[in-house]
């Protein structure tokens, strides 16, 4: 019932959403990319908790269909900023925490999955609405507007065609333990490690066939890899890079400089208070991790048997 409620009112809210005139200066977009359960969560929710930025929460994700009515509905009653580090697997848990609109992405972008479309499809998006709708959500904020976009990784060039001034903030983590937190992930998602979760790379039949601990260092690697790609051919001064080992270790230096980068204001105080809780989990001592190790040494030598291929 919940599911289709929630349906039937983005259905009803589409055109009246679209009806709505807002007024003011668009701002600019910050997207966060890197590969699944890289950091990009803390990194979202460093911003909403601990900066001026405005950003899709909990509560404005019900209404996918009518960003702008969430946009609305978020700022009347989510001014207070809170930090708690804490989400399961990426999903915060307080409606006022960030969330990742994958319902929005997925209706503009085409998607039904989180897979890496074919280069193909985007000639059938229409990125003028896109644009528009995220500039209206801008204005609704009237600040920059932060978003955990990983569905629009696969985008990256073509977003920056119709929103050049675009902020990109590109997370890696330590490519076994990001693979080891994703294996997690699948336990978590189907409690199953042999089934398939989050982003997927094209291509990576080429590295793994069946065998889930090279399915997620290939995973890992490959998304890497493509963000790599995409943004060493954007405008240098649009976009930094960081590992979440930095931000953990020093959250206050980096994020504070990352923030001011992206065109935000600080808000020292939550800023020190989140810093005392923000860690990140490491796997040397668990069982599996050596399987991990052991993949990734395998994935390194078909990464070379493919490019002599």
């Amino acid at each position: 019932m919940k599911n289709n409620f929630l349906d039937l009112l983005n259905e009803r809210l589409f055109e009246f959403d679209n009806q709505l005139d807002v007024i003011g200066i668009a701002k600019h977009n910050i997207f966060i990319v890197g590969a699944p359960r890289s950091g990009t969560t803390l990194l979202s929710q460093l911003f909403s908790g601990c900066t001026s930025a405005g950003y899709p929460n909990n509560l404005m994700a019900a209404f996918w269909n009518a960003p702008i009515t969430g946009a609305l509905l978020s700022k009347k009653w989510t001014e207070d900023k809170i930090f708690t580090g804490i989400n399961k697997f990426g999903q915060t848990l307080d409606f006022r925490e960030p969330h990742e609109f994958g319902a929005y992405w997925r209706s503009h972008l085409l998607m039904e999955s989180m897979d890496q479309p074919d280069r193909a499809s985007n000639k059938l998006i229409n990125w003028k609405n896109l644009k528009n709708s995220l500039q209206d959500i801008s204005k609704v904020f009237a600040n920059p507007v932060v978003y955990k976009a990983l569905h629009l990784s696969w985008f990256i060039h073509e977003t920056n065609k119709i929103l050049p001034e675009s902020k990109w903030i590109w997370i890696s983590r330590d490519t076994l333990d990001n693979a080891m937190s994703i294996l997690n992930l699948r336990r978590f998602l189907h409690n199953d490690i042999r089934i398939w979760a989050s982003s997927k790379p094209k291509g990576i039949e080429k590295y793994c066939i069946g065998n889930p601990y090279l399915e997620v260092v290939a995973q890992v690697e490959l998304i890497n890899q493509w963000i790599d790609s995409q943004l060493k051919n954007e405008n240098k001064d649009n976009w930094i890079s960081l590992s979440l080992e930095s931000l953990v270790e020093s959250p206050i230096t980096i994020f504070d400089k990352v923030a001011s980068w992206s065109g935000v204001e600080v808000l020292d105080k939550n800023l020190k208070l989140a810093s005392k809780i923000i860690h990140a989990e490491k796997f040397e001592k668990n069982q599996e991790y050596q399987k991990i190790k052991d993949a990734y040494k395998d994935f390194q030598k078909r990464m070379k048997i493919n490019l002599y291929e």
